[in-house]
């Protein structure tokens, strides 16, 4: 993934998703427009929402490393552009994730 501003990324179908942290795989599936989902939880209470995946490459209950490529990027399904959704989580609260930790 190239980034092309500070919030928005120039992304391609099949590029790699890459887990920002370590922590658990608690949930991976098909959410709404959303394509494949992945749920990571991390040791310091944050869940990290990887959405838009054409190829989910974790399962539940796996353990995953900061760099670690857990999917292959998707086109949405709506539009038929690639896009990737990223979302972060403390104690089910939103949080930025340009605020949230990278370990």
């Amino acid at each position: 993934l190239r980034t092309t501003g500070r919030r928005s990324l120039r992304v391609q179908a099949g590029d790699r998703i890459l887990s920002v942290s370590t922590g658990l795989v608690v949930w991976v599936g098909p959410y709404r427009g959303f394509s494949r989902v992945i749920l990571i939880e991390s040791e310091n209470g944050y869940t990290y929402v990887y959405g838009g995946n054409e190829e989910t490459l974790v399962a539940v209950g796996d353990r995953v490393r900061r760099g670690t490529q857990i999917g292959l990027l998707g086109r949405n399904a709506h539009q038929g552009i690639p896009q990737l959704y990223f979302l972060v989580y403390r104690d089910g609260v939103p949080v930025d994730p340009s605020q949230a930790p990278r370990s």
